[in-house]
């Protein structure tokens, strides 16, 4: 396995099942909607809506079809997200569609 293959492994400084944030929650629980939030956030500020945002594009997608070429992924970032994210379509596609991985581990918290 080359080292573009093996799966992009994200640090997360919380932990999704316990934080209080219910729309972080939600997104853990859903593998699209974690893919989009992690592709995006490690890379771009986000807003209030962003949350909400990646839940309706995993639920449109669920609905749709995930898309297969990068047309329709930047379709559905402009569409979710607005113009500014359009160039992100390219490096999450491959994660979308289940041609690479990604694997969330939660940071070890350390006493005071």
């Amino acid at each position: 396995m080359g080292e573009d293959d093996s799966p992009r492994k994200i640090h997360l400084g919380f932990d999704p099942k316990e934080t209080s944030d219910e729309g972080v929650k939600r997104i853990f629980e859903n593998r699209l909607a974690r893919i989009l939030w992690a592709g995006i956030k490690s890379t771009a500020l986000t807003d209030e809506r962003f949350p909400a945002n990646c839940l309706g594009a995993a639920e449109y997608m669920e609905n749709k079809g995930v898309p297969k070429d990068v047309q329709k992924a930047r379709f559905i970032m402009k569409r979710f997200f607005g113009l500014e994210y359009v160039d992100m379509a390219e490096k999450i596609l491959p994660y979308l569609t289940g041609e690479k991985e990604m694997e969330f581990y939660v940071k070890a918290k350390f006493p005071n």
